[in-house]
């Protein structure tokens, strides 16, 4: 006789006979644990990579001084450590940074029309 649609079955005529149709019965508290381990794996390193992001940031603020670090979103204009030192002597004496254009009204310096 030909199976009813792969089930393995005969026949779907006795109720009775019937068990469970789908693939991996009873395995569900596996696949539940091992999602909860990918799950807080995940956050494990997440949270290492945002530390080690966190911890090289707070180098450059460091090394650069945290109002020029921020200023630029960063210190990836900073190639070397000679752009560190002519950024922090240009710190120390207040010299304004040459690409800024001067003050808009409202205080910021946001490049463009107002």
């Amino acid at each position: 006789m030909i199976t009813a649609v792969g089930t393995g079955l005969d026949s779907f005529s006795n109720p009775a006979d019937i068990t469970v149709l789908s693939p991996f019965d009873g395995w569900e508290g596996l696949f539940v644990a091992v999602g909860v381990l990918l799950w807080i794996g995940w956050h494990v390193s997440q949270i290492r990579a945002e530390n080690k992001e966190y911890d090289e940031a707070l180098v450059l603020y460091e090394r650069v001084g945290m109002e020029r670090a921020m200023h630029f979103g960063g210190g990836t204009h900073l190639v070397n450590d000679e752009d560190i030192d002519v950024a922090r002597a240009d710190m120390a004496e207040d010299k304004p940074d040459p690409t800024d254009p001067a003050p808009r009204g409202d205080g910021s310096h946001r490049k463009g029309s107002p």
